[in-house]
């Protein structure tokens, strides 16, 4: 503030009404904390007018004058809401990765979300960020990226690890990041060993009505995502069949218990496969038994 008068400047007051003024520290250069009530600091946002005047010692005040601002306390928040796992997203082809952004008062209306793709030392900033204003939702497709942007073909994709950051922006500037790891992995899970049964055939048929299998399977290699899984079946059949099977948790050990029906004895297969965090599947094992818990009859 200034005066041309005769007068020196003797104060600066500031308002948020026009009604009720709070004077500033110093006056050529001034500043003050407007005396805002402990729940507008933590409740309300948004946008606001400040208004100014100057008072030289002859008590003439100037002009008022005005200027616009906003009021945001707080940072956004963002999420990743498609799958997580062990690692945190694993998979062994193209991708999309989603979740949601918002702000307690406005999200940026230029750049919302903005994504960035490190892979080793190679970063790059993603393109084609969708973001919902109504939802408050965020989807971007065609991953992972090379250099240029351009979606890297399924069968062209190598095993290794993407770290995404996510960064959410409101319209105050203030931002909050989030990060999801891919972990591309593309190679099948070891088949399924099975310890028992084990040469459980004619002589050494299985004689008791409740059985337990167990076994153990593997997922080795560099970017292996572990072991999610085993499905199996047991039927008549030695030919592995995809339909009626049960999916089973598993880590790597894996066993399960079977009720075998009187009179429904006789020859049979286990049929079981492994399942790795990626969904990479490996090749059936099929292991030949016999059941037999039936007394021989004899007559005379």
């Amino acid at each position: 503030a200034s005066d041309k008068g005769l007068s020196s400047l003797s104060e600066v007051k500031v308002s948020l009404d026009k009604n009720t003024w709070t004077t500033a520290n110093g006056t050529k250069e001034w500043n003050t904390e407007l005396p805002k009530e402990k729940e507008e600091k933590e409740e309300k946002e948004g946008e606001g007018v400040v208004y100014a005047k100057a008072i030289d010692g002859a008590g003439n005040e100037s002009a008022i004058v005005e200027k616009a601002f906003t009021f945001d306390k707080s940072r956004p928040s963002v999420t990743v809401t498609t799958k997580s796992g062990n690692p945190e997203w694993a998979t062994g082809t193209n991708y999309t990765l989603e979740g949601t952004a918002e702000d307690s008062w406005l999200m940026s209306e230029d750049s919302p979300v903005t994504i960035t793709q490190t892979r080793g030392t190679e970063t790059v900033t993603l393109t084609g960020v969708k973001y919902d204003v109504v939802a408050k939702t965020w989807k971007v497709e065609g991953l992972p990226r090379k250099a240029d942007n351009s979606t890297i073909a399924s069968g062209e994709i190598e095993t290794g690890t993407y770290v995404y950051t996510i960064v959410a922006k409101d319209k105050a500037g203030k931002t909050s990041e989030k990060k999801v790891t891919v972990q591309i992995d593309k190679d099948a899970p070891t088949v399924p060993e099975v310890i028992s049964p084990n040469g459980n055939v004619r002589e050494n048929a299985i004689a008791v009505k409740t059985y337990r299998f167990q076994g153990n399977t593997a997922d080795i290699g560099s970017s292996a995502t572990g072991v999610k899984q085993v499905e199996y079946k047991i039927s008549e059949s030695s030919t592995p069949e995809t339909s009626g099977t049960t999916i089973l948790a598993s880590s790597g050990s894996w066993n399960f218990t079977q009720d075998f029906e009187e009179g429904k004895e006789g020859k049979k297969y286990l049929h079981i496969r492994s399942e790795d965090n990626a969904g990479n599947k490996s090749t059936w094992n099929t292991v030949e038994f016999d059941v037999d818990f039936s007394a021989p009859e004899v007559k005379v």
